[in-house]
């Protein structure tokens, strides 16, 4: 018959399995299980491992079935049998409780149970992996006609520190680690890791564990923002301390990277280790400069410093084009963005060049428009470098000046005018016109600096500057490689010598063209005149205080740089024709006494000989000699030395 119930089914069959009463003997037992609705089954694991299994069978086979495949998939688990026998089964019984019992060992405590062909599973996970492998197995792989009620496992708690990862290989790859306390939290990470980096394979080795602190997934989902942002690199969270190291893709890379960190959740601690990509050339700063725009190209190691070297291209006055990128690689021990602040505001005064800094030197070619740009081009490269710094190759050039031209004018002044190629050019040419010319002469230099010079062009100036020194209302002008000098010489000796110098003593490569007259005569119609003994003396002492005649040392030997000075000497002494006229040499008293009484009269007589060249009678010029005698001041000092050194002309009454 049918049982009334379970426990019916049970004590019947209980009943006749035994020894029948008085010896009688069962022939046969039919009992059959009641039904029982809802059909209910379960295996319950507690903590320690044991397993009790509740609920329903359908046969005493298939009881003997779920037990024994109970112990054998959990060898080492207690397995106490409750389950009683009763019709009413889900078709797919013997499905669903094996699919269960193999869910079993994922389960570190919980339980698997069935209603009618309702599957659930409860309970905490006994690894990350198994944590994953039960869920997808009960949302995903149901025997059919079962349908799923409850899936409600928790993942295990994580052993020691909670950590996670992600790292971003030299490919582009992202390699995800460690733990996420849930599987919704796990693929949140994942998708947002390739939102992040698109195109990038995403190797996802992230477990689940139970245990996270506060805000650990939100600081997570944060930290990945630090990969795009990265050639290669990586994050770290364990507990609440984050740490970052990479190497930023570039420049704008690597400020991005650097505020990634500033909204982490409350009670995350940041390490940053960011560093700049490597320099994919030469690591150097190249300022090029034009009429209107300069272009830096090159690397910088940090914000700060190329900061500094546009701002100091921005101080030149034009538009600013900045390519500079920053990567590491910069010389130790330098300041980087001085250094190249230095090499940039050093094209200041230049029109067009370039200005580079590599490694520990800075090297300029440039060009300027006019000397007094050239000027102070060369003075912005004398400023104090900056500590670590040297100067290399220093090339600025002068414009070119195209005729070359040059001239100085004497009239009752000396005006210098034109290009020279250099200061030192210029300051020799206003040295030589101060000795020529003497105290007495102002000279104005409007002198500029240009290039394109003519080789041999300070010569050329020399001889310029001693012509027409010998004479009155005079120029010398040199265009390119012509010289040419035109005055009025005081006499006709002087014409011929200053005619021979300039056609014969211009350098070689230059011509020389002489185009002098001779002043009249003093005794002629717009000479000086005739002048009696005292205003003689008067205009030769004049004539003197120009200047004194120069003897080459220890010689007699007349310095052509007095030639002018005896000229005027001369024909002033041609204006006093009754005159007789002594010419006294006096020396310092260095050396010995006869020595320089010998000097003086020797030199005496070189001024007279030069004076009777130049047209003045023999007969009245008396040259005598002093030497040391007749000191007009101190000897023990060089300026009272040097006046003692002087020819003296004295008109006889």
């Amino acid at each position: 018959g049918v049982a009334a119930d379970p426990d019916a089914y049970d004590a019947e069959t209980l009943r006749t399995a035994g020894d029948l009463p008085g010896g009688g003997t069962l022939v046969s037992s039919a009992i059959e299980p009641a039904a029982v609705s809802p059909y209910i089954w379960s295996a319950d694991k507690s903590e320690d491992g044991a397993i009790t299994l509740n609920g329903f069978a359908p046969s005493e086979d298939v009881r003997q079935r779920i037990v024994d495949a109970t112990v054998v998939g959990n060898p080492d688990a207690t397995v106490t049998d409750n389950l009683r026998i009763a019709a009413g089964a889900p078709d797919n019984f013997d499905a669903i409780t094996d699919f269960g019992i193999d869910q079993l060992p994922d389960l570190a405590s919980g339980s698997i149970s069935l209603t009618d062909d309702e599957y659930a599973i409860n309970g905490t996970a006994e690894t990350s992996e198994s944590y994953e492998a039960a869920l997808f197995r009960a949302n995903n792989e149901l025997p059919a006609g079962s349908s799923l009620s409850i899936a409600a496992i928790s993942p295990p708690l994580a052993e020691g520190v909670y950590n996670w990862g992600a790292a971003k290989g030299a490919d582009g790859s992202i390699r995800l680690t460690g733990l996420m306390p849930d599987l919704e939290a796990k693929q949140r990470i994942a998708a947002r890791a390739a939102q992040v980096n698109p195109g990038a394979t995403i190797d996802d080795q992230m477990r689940v564990a139970a245990g996270a602190p506060d805000g650990f997934v939100a600081s997570a989902e944060t930290s990945l923002g630090f990969l795009p942002q990265f050639e290669v690199g990586a994050v770290q969270i364990a507990d609440t301390e984050m740490s970052v190291q990479g190497r930023a893709a570039d420049g704008d890379s690597f400020d991005a990277a650097n505020l990634v960190g500033t909204d982490l959740p409350e009670g995350i601690n940041l390490e940053t280790e960011i560093s700049l990509p490597v320099a994919s050339g030469p690591y150097q700063v190249v300022a090029n400069k034009s009429a209107d725009v300069v272009t830096l190209q090159g690397f910088a190691p940090s914000r700060d410093a190329k900061d500094k070297i546009v701002a100091a291209a921005e101080g030149l006055g034009v538009n600013v084009v900045d390519r500079i990128q920053l990567a590491s690689g910069a010389p130790d021990g330098l300041d980087w963005g001085a250094a190249g602040a230095y090499a940039v505001s050093g094209l200041q005064n230049t029109s067009t060049g370039r200005a580079t800094l590599a490694g520990n030197s800075v090297t300029v070619d440039a060009d300027t428009a006019n000397g007094n740009a050239y000027a102070a081009a060369i003075a912005d490269w004398d400023r104090p470098l900056p500590a670590g710094l040297s100067i290399g190759t220093e090339a600025i050039r002068l414009p070119v000046a195209s005729p070359f031209n040059w001239e100085a004018t004497f009239t009752d002044r000396l005006s210098i005018d034109g290009v020279v190629p250099s200061e030192e050019v210029k300051a020799a040419n206003v040295a030589e016109a101060q000795r020529l010319f003497g105290e007495n002469v102002r000279v104005v230099d409007t002198q500029d600096l240009a290039g394109g010079a003519p080789r041999g062009f300070e010569a050329a100036t020399s001889v310029g500057l001693n012509s027409i020194s010998r004479m009155e209302q005079a120029y010398a002008r040199v265009t390119d490689n012509r010289l040419e000098v035109v005055g009025t010489a005081f006499t006709p000796s002087a014409r011929t010598d200053i005619e021979r110098k300039v056609i014969n003593g211009v350098p070689p490569g230059f011509t020389g063209v002489a185009n002098i007259s001779v002043r009249p005569a003093p005794l002629e119609t717009g000479g000086l005149g005739e002048l009696n003994a005292p205003t003689c003396q008067d205009e030769l002492n004049g004539v003197l205080a120009g200047g004194q005649i120069q003897f080459e040392t220890n010689e007699a030997v007349i310095n052509e740089g007095s030639f002018g000075l005896l000229d005027r000497l001369a024909y002033t002494a041609q204006a006093c024709p009754d005159a007789n006229i002594e010419v006294s040499g006096h020396t310092d008293a260095d050396g010995g006494e006869d020595f320089n009484k010998k000097l003086s009269e020797r030199r005496a007589v070189a001024v007279v000989n030069y004076l009777i060249v130049a047209g003045v009678s023999s007969g009245r010029l008396s040259p005598v000699g002093f030497g040391e005698a007749q000191p007009i001041a101190s000897n023990d000092t060089a300026e009272g030395k040097a006046q003692n050194r002087r020819i003296e002309f004295t008109v006889q009454q």
